[in-house]
């Protein structure tokens, strides 16, 4: 009668030693898969530092150089503050219309 149990915690044993062996398996692959990635990403970032400008220099729009690339960022930069304002005024219209459903504000 003993060999049953035994026989049941053997075959127990070995289904989890399977299911640990399949569970590590998967996770070897996905860093392996990871690790691929990371190596194409590094290989990016080689070949495009090499057209990035060396640290020292740094471009100076305006009236050292081109007034119009100035005159772009500038409109850029007024562009951009002016999206960001619309976007915090959304997300607080929001909120207010959140806590006075919940009735927060009252």
């Amino acid at each position: 009668m003993w060999w049953i149990v035994w026989l049941v915690l053997v075959v127990a044993g070995a289904g989890l030693l399977a299911l640990l062996g399949y569970g590590l398996w998967r996770r070897v692959k996905a860093l392996g898969r990871e690790l691929r990635d990371l190596s194409g990403a590094v290989e990016r970032l080689e070949s495009a530092s090499a057209v990035v400008p060396e640290p020292g220099t740094r471009h100076r729009p305006g009236p050292l150089r081109d007034p119009a690339t100035l005159a772009s960022a500038r409109a850029t930069r007024e562009r951009v503050a002016q999206e960001r304002d619309e976007a915090r005024t959304v997300r607080l219209a929001r909120a207010v219309a959140r806590w006075r459903a919940l009735k927060l504000l009252e």
